[in-house]
């Protein structure tokens, strides 16, 4: 049937989702729907429920009504703003290479280098590296885990100008799909097919 067509070609779709905490209402009957490879931004002011809709999606808390469904074969990866899928004592390398699927080293150096990780930098440890840095690692990390669908929050928050042109080429040629919370005009521009405000 067309619905299952459209299902295959989903990376995720929302329908009527709503979220209270208390008397104070995040959102109501919010309807969004992300097609494979496609980008969506979500913005709106702090707490309309951005990061609480990101938390929906991951399945981590459920909508007080409303569905919230993931297309056929959707994998994944998540960006928090603590960069808490990070081991402190590993390298670079060894901390991309442990997410690599591929088990390809090339492609580990290809991605690392993309992201303007290149040669002896590679052997930093994460403790010692700069929320930039940090933030183009777990980048990295996702997407040589194999994710199809990137969930960021606040992608480029605490970014510098190289870190964040860095993000920028590696998101802009991801082929997967991607869902942003972000207040950057800028990446919005550059990046998002579609825009859902909140709030």
């Amino acid at each position: 049937s067309m619905r299952n067509v459209e299902a295959v070609q989903r990376a995720a779709r929302g329908h009527g989702l709503s979220k209270s905490y208390g008397n104070k209402k995040l959102f109501t009957d919010l309807d969004f729907s992300i097609l494979k490879g496609e980008n969506l931004a979500v913005t709106g002011p702090n707490g309309s429920g951005k990061t609480t809709l990101l938390k929906i999606i991951l399945g981590e808390i459920k909508p007080d009504k409303g569905e919230l469904v993931l297309g056929h074969k959707v994998k994944i990866g998540y960006f928090d703003q603590e960069r808490k899928g990070l081991s402190q004592e590993k390298s670079i390398l060894e901390e991309a290479t442990s997410s690599d699927v591929s088990g390809d080293p090339v492609w580990t150096r290809t991605v690392l280098g993309s992201l303007m990780l290149r040669k002896d930098s590679v052997f930093k440890k994460i403790k010692d590296l700069s929320e930039g840095e940090k933030g183009k690692v777990l980048i990295a990390k996702l997407i040589l885990s194999g994710a199809n669908f990137l969930i960021l929050d606040e992608p480029t928050n605490h970014l510098d100008i190289d870190a964040r042109e860095a993000l920028e080429n590696a998101l802009g040629n991801f082929p997967g799909s991607i869902l942003f919370v972000t207040h950057d005009r800028y990446l919005i521009r550059k990046l998002a097919d579609k825009v859902l405000v909140m709030g």
